[in-house]
């Protein structure tokens, strides 16, 4: 008696991912974790603009400017492609963050709360604070990077 020989069926990658954090104020920085299956390689495309903005397992994408942003990862291995989607929405700074972090920056600094900064100097600050936490960067040095 002979057996047939069957061979087994080409596994298809299976495109997943996971996020950090959906909605938020700008600059909004975003952790992106692969978690596919059966993928030799990723493609990830941040903005939904067709244009490859990273391959590695985790990435970290700042988002700067408000809206509403659909992140594509494809899953690729050698018998095919698979595609997640999800959206990111980014707002406007608060102002109530604004103000917080220049009363919690003027007590420190114990100038009565009165700094005079104005909003752009906030958003920089907040930008800078972002950075930091994300690329462990030397603040001074980022700040004056940002001038």
């Amino acid at each position: 008696m002979v057996t047939p020989r069957t061979e087994p069926s080409p596994s298809l990658p299976v495109a997943n991912f996971q996020i950090n954090i959906t909605r938020g104020p700008a600059p909004l920085s975003v952790t992106f974790t692969d978690l596919s299956q059966n993928a030799t390689s990723r493609n990830w495309d941040f903005e939904n603009d067709g244009r490859i903005d990273s391959t590695g397992k985790t990435e970290i994408h700042v988002y700067t400017v408000p809206g509403t942003y659909t992140v594509n990862l494809t899953a690729v291995n050698g018998n095919g492609a698979d595609s997640e989607l999800a959206t990111i929405t980014v707002t406007e700074a608060s102002n109530d963050n604004s103000e917080k972090n220049e009363t919690e920056d003027n007590d420190a600094s114990g100038d009565g709360g009165d700094s005079g900064s104005s909003s752009e100097e906030a958003a920089t600050r907040a930008a800078v604070e972002a950075a930091v936490e994300v690329e462990a960067v030397d603040p001074l040095s980022l700040q004056e990077t940002l001038k």
